[in-house]
């Protein structure tokens, strides 16, 4: 829904064609900005859902906060470039992710604790730039770049039948993967060069995650794994922009 949205309201109205037609080449004189955002993410796909029979390809991942910051030039009257830093965490859903566990093994008991997923981007890419009236701009963009992605550490008690007891310890992995971002911003007119800002992102990367480290202290055993993990998210922001030339 989100990218037929964004198709429509970019290739559609009439409003935005009329004014690529005109004057959507002409040379610019060079407006400088950088922004500053925080807003909320729901994670999607396999980053948030579980595959019937198959919970590798979900992270268990909860809605989660994003915080981004934007350097803009705009060349033209109608596109630009961008460069942007964009960080996101989004925690475990601890209760689906035991859920899980006990519907595999229901003689067992689990308690555990986990941190969350994190991710950091360094993008590049475009932006539009069409007036919707005197104050108000409407900007859709596309950025793309590596993302640098941190797996959650987790450690996990577990209690068989026969009441012996286990302390598993997955390790935090790393992993660096190419990553696109697809948003559109309103950008509202402020006092003194200031813009109120209000955007929505739709994010994805996939990550391969190498040697992530697991510890048993029951057996004193430790062993690696490879996982491949999906990033998906779709992010409400709201944020501050600053003209500086």
């Amino acid at each position: 829904m989100f990218i037929r949205f964004f198709i429509l309201a970019i290739f559609i109205s009439p409003t935005l064609i009329s004014q690529v037609a005109n004057d959507s080449i002409k040379l610019f004189p060079k407006i400088k900005s950088i922004e500053l955002n925080v807003g909320v993410t729901n994670s999607t796909g396999g980053f948030n859902r579980l595959v019937p029979g198959n919970s590798e390809t979900s992270a268990f991942a909860l809605p989660g906060i994003k915080l981004d910051a934007a350097y803009n030039i705009q060349m033209y009257k109608h596109m630009g470039v961008k460069a942007m830093l964009v960080y996101q965490n989004n925690q475990i859903d601890d209760k689906r992710y035991l859920r899980d566990l006990i519907s595999k093994n229901p003689l067992n008991s689990y308690s555990m604790s986990a941190g969350g997923w994190n991710n950091i981007a360094a993008m590049l890419g475009v932006f539009g730039n069409f007036n919707l009236g005197k104050h108000v701009h409407f900007q859709p963009r596309f950025c793309f770049g590596f993302n640098y992605g941190l797996s959650p550490k987790i450690d996990l008690t577990v209690s068989d039948s026969l009441k012996n007891v286990s302390v598993i310890s997955q390790k935090h992995g790393n992993a660096v993967a190419f990553s696109f971002l697809l948003g559109t911003d309103f950008k509202i007119d402020l006092a003194k060069k200031y813009q109120l800002l209000f955007g929505f992102d739709a994010f994805s990367s996939d990550l391969v995650f190498q040697n992530i480290r697991v510890e048993n202290s029951s057996t004193n055993l430790v062993t690696f794994f490879t996982a491949h993990q999906s990033v998906g998210t779709l992010a409400f922001k709201i944020g501050i922009c600053k003209i500086i030339n």
